[in-house]
């Protein structure tokens, strides 16, 4: 007798080998959607997997781009999209901008958050990124001002990669949605109130080292001088110090605002890699990559938040392969990725809105159209 075992795949689980379909996606002239309707188009992707929206930049044009692994990334792209901006036109992408060619080099960095994932970044408000309120208040605009920058025939491509978060992540930062920062010490210091505390025990242990260790040094020093006791002395002091250091670190307690983790808490997420590539001649020097590639970097330092989060970059070591940025997949390692919220996801991809003035962005044809109504006066004729 023959068994037969079927397994059901995961919803948007694409195969490690499977090729990741490449869309471009054009900017609708009248397009007025804010981050609140992208936060659905992406409370919806972070569930699938095998996603990446980027954007692309060179001398001559800057794209928003699609890469899609699985139909079901397809499909739920198509249907959100459409939803949030039903004007917006998606079409196969006639070159893929994360392809290395034969004659060119590539630095990547990839955009990790400096502080606790329970910390958001900075993202403003739908209000006030409205054109007829705060023009060209976008932090993205700076963005794609930078990735613009780029001399020919260079070009630059931001990469923002999402996983499923797990469903529980925000379970270990809830109790920092009710207890205030200083808690702990406050609980401390009431502690050392009725007692000697761990700075009365630290203290009474120093003298009892000293009491035992001091007599025996000065034996030593009057039988063979300052020598034996700087040999024993002097690495004593530095292993000291260094746990001290160690406990500093271990008894450091991050500062928080009740009001920003609960921003951060209260809406799905996603782990997320954004990854900056930078494609120049290979014959250009390293260091002058470097550099541009560090000017791409600072074009996100408008996303950092003083008592909230930052970025910061890392370099990522990239495969020696032409495609090796063509996967919809991190290449960092998973307890590397950032933990984003689809506020924050939305506010680092999205369309150009009609009132922003960016260049060298194509945008559809489409116009908005209003019906016109005429009025009628009935007047009454009398016999």
């Amino acid at each position: 007798m023959t068994f037969v075992r079927i397994e059901r795949a995961r919803a948007g689980a694409a195969a490690p080998d499977t090729p990741a379909d490449l869309v471009e996606l054009i900017s609708p002239r009248t397009n007025a959607a804010s981050y609140t309707p992208l936060e659905h188009l992406f409370a919806a992707l972070s569930r699938e997997g095998g996603v990446s929206l980027e954007i692309g930049g060179d001398a001559s044009a800057r794209r928003f781009y699609a890469r899609l692994a699985g139909p079901h990334a397809r499909t739920c792209l198509n249907a959100q999209l459409s939803a949030a901006s039903p004007q917006t036109r998606a079409r196969p992408a006639s070159v893929d901008p994360a392809r290395r060619q034969p004659s060119e080099q590539v630095a990547v960095v990839s955009l990790h958050l400096r502080e606790p994932e329970y910390l958001p970044l900075r993202i403003l408000r739908d209000s006030d990124i409205a054109s007829d309120r705060a023009p060209q208040a976008d932090p993205l605009l700076g963005v794609l001002a930078a990735l613009g920058s780029m001399p020919s025939p260079w070009r630059a491509l931001a990469q923002l990669v999402m996983e499923p978060a797990p469903r529980d992540w925000p379970r270990r930062h809830v109790r920092r949605t009710l207890e205030h920062a200083l808690e702990p010490e406050r609980a401390e210091r009431v502690r050392a109130g009725s007692g000697s505390g761990w700075g009365g025990a630290v203290l009474a242990a120093l003298f009892l080292a000293a009491v035992v260790v001091l007599p025996r040094l000065w034996a030593v020093y009057l039988i063979h001088g300052w020598l034996p006791v700087a040999l024993f002395a002097v690495p004593a002091a530095i292993g000291l110090g260094a746990l001290y250091a160690v406990w500093m670190r271990l008894s450091e307690r991050p500062l928080y605002d009740l009001d920003l983790v609960k921003e951060k808490l209260g809406r799905p997420a996603a782990r997320a890699e954004l990854r900056l590539a930078v494609f120049a001649p290979d014959t250009v020097p390293q260091s002058e990559l470097q550099a541009t590639l560090d000017r791409l970097v600072a074009a996100y330092h408008a996303y950092d938040l003083e008592r909230g989060n930052r970025f910061v970059a890392r370099r990522l070591a990239v495969p020696d392969a032409a495609d090796a940025l063509c996967a919809a997949a991190p290449m960092s390692p998973r307890r590397a990725l950032a933990t984003l919220t689809t506020r924050e996801l939305a506010g680092l991809w999205h369309l150009v809105q009609a009132g922003d003035d960016v260049g060298l962005v194509e945008r559809t044809t489409y116009r908005l159209r209003r019906r016109r109504t005429r009025s009628f006066s009935c007047r009454s004729h009398g016999s």
